[in-house]
């Protein structure tokens, strides 16, 4: 939203202020030059102009020293001289063109020339006072020779200040219309960034009414619609939202309604689930014990049921209680007695309680236990329970023999975990029973409940970690337990093996 509404304002408003400040500048920049050149051409024309005055009172000087000779007359010249040689300098100094540079030049020769005629005048005036007359005509035209260069010097700086001025007034007046037309054109382009906004916006909201369609039609339910005509306002839009808001609010709740119906009806399918597998699972050891109940009350003598007869029975009655004894585990879990204790020795110990069952089926088991401790915080009993479960399910599966694997050690992915894994190498997990494998009565065994993965599950997630099945790639399956280490014993774990590695 912030693209469509400020973006187009700040663009906007920064361009009027780069105008703005950039037209500042420059007109000031320009008010800067124009008047140091009227400044130059004021003081070119102020020292042509003095340099003629001293050229005319010099010239009226040297008349007066030649007609009446005397040393304060000639000191008179001297001064003369010396002052238009400083309005000269004075010239020079804010001589900046060409042309301003040769007219002074020509000034000064003809000065030269002129100051050494009345150097003439004044020597031939000392040695023969009498005999001197002054030639006009040459004396003027000396002096004309000064004089027209400093008309010229003057005239082209006043042409120079008239040309300086007229673009000045020139191009203020044109910087002067350009300002008024952004003046102008400033609003003008503001309304139609405000048009060119709400229009955006128009769309914007114009296209609730797709997206509440699209809800509607996965509902199978009209929830309603917002329709923007040109002559809407924010109200109006408002309005109409909030019916379409009322219309969510029951959807939502008929929605709420059906997920309850839902969720019922699968706690209800996952009962009749449970209830069949108990019943599939009660209902073979009662068929066995009833078809020996009733060989025995066919049989006319009075022999008693043999001993192979009673221990089936005897079997058959254990399995319906170890059924019922893992339902009951899996429906009614014991409370977790935490207490914090080396990993490492619950699945030691639960090692040395199968292997006397390992060594009945040709099975060895390897132990590779950290040389760390794995402290965590947990009920070592029941982790004892899940461990001797998994064991139990290893050996199991390697009718013919083998080897049996259980590594504990820290996740190398994650210092904070630590992981045991046993791996066997028998037949594996079924493709189509492995996503399954936890679900409550799959089982693989002839004779198992199928209820030992799925109370050693709930064991594992019970104590924050997770229980994970898998094929080898060559041969067997493999079931890990990862569990979070403890918080306060994982640190000192975490810096040895740090050290070690």
């Amino acid at each position: 939203m912030w693209k469509r509404v400020v973006a187009p304002v700040f663009f906007v408003v920064s361009l009027w202020v780069v105008i703005s400040v950039s037209t500042t500048f420059y007109i000031n920049w320009l008010y800067e030059s124009y008047s140091n050149v009227l400044r130059e051409n004021v003081s070119s024309i102020q020292a042509a102009g003095a340099m003629q005055h001293s050229l005319w009172r010099l010239q009226s000087a040297v008349k007066n020293a030649v007609k009446n000779p005397s040393e304060s007359a000639w000191n008179t010249v001297s001064d003369w001289e010396l002052l238009f040689q400083q309005h000269l300098s004075d010239a020079e100094h804010t001589a900046f063109t060409e042309e301003e540079k040769n007219i002074v030049a020509s000034i000064r020769d003809g000065f030269g020339a002129y100051v050494k005629h009345a150097q003439t005048l004044k020597e031939r005036s000392e040695n023969q006072p009498k005999a001197v007359v002054l030639e006009s005509g040459e004396f003027t035209s000396l002096a004309q020779n000064v004089a027209d260069p400093c008309n010229e010097l003057l005239g082209h700086n006043k042409s120079l200040m008239l040309l300086a001025t007229t673009s000045s007034n020139r191009l203020v007046a044109s910087f002067y219309v350009i300002r008024l037309v952004f003046l102008t054109a400033g609003p003008l382009i503001g309304i139609v960034f405000g048009i060119w906004v709400a229009r955006g916006l128009h769309r914007s909201i114009s296209q609730i009414k797709v997206v509440l369609q699209s809800a509607s039609s996965e509902l199978e339910q009209e929830v309603g619609h917002i329709d923007i005509l040109a002559a809407d306002d924010l109200t109006g839009v408002h309005r109409q939202l909030g019916i379409v808001s009322g219309h969510i609010t029951k959807v939502l709740e008929q929605l709420q309604e059906t997920r309850r119906e839902v969720i019922r009806a699968e706690r209800l399918a996952a009962v009749g689930e449970l209830a069949a597998g108990v019943a599939h699972e009660l209902r073979n050891p009662l068929t066995s014990v009833k078809l020996l109940i009733q060989t025995e009350a066919q049989r006319h003598s009075a022999r008693p049921m043999d001993e192979r007869e009673l221990q089936i029975i005897q079997e058959e009655i254990a399995r319906m209680e170890r059924t019922i004894q893992g339902l009951l585990d899996f429906a009614r879990p014991p409370a977790l007695r935490r207490t914090r204790h080396d990993l490492r020795e619950t699945v030691h110990r639960a090692v040395k309680l199968v292997e006397g069952r390992a060594k009945q089926q040709n099975v060895s088991i390897y132990e590779d236990l950290s040389d760390l401790p794995l402290w965590i915080n947990g009920d070592p009993e029941q982790l004892h329970q899940v461990f001797v479960n998994l064991l139990l399910n290893g050996i199991d599966s390697m009718a013919q023999g083998g080897t049996l694997n259980v590594i504990a050690q820290v996740s190398s992915n994650d210092n904070t975990i630590c992981c045991v894994s046993f791996s066997d190498v028998g037949i594996g997990i079924p493709d189509i029973i492995l996503e399954r494998i936890f679900e409550p009565f799959v089982t693989t065994k002839e004779r198992g409940t199928g209820l030992g993965l799925a109370v050693s599950r709930r064991i594992v997630q019970e104590h924050q970690g997770e229980l994970k099945a898998a094929n080898q790639s060559d041969k067997g399956a493999v079931f890990t337990v990862e569990l979070p280490l403890s918080s306060e014993k994982s640190g000192v774990t975490k810096e040895l093996i740090g050290t070690l590695s």
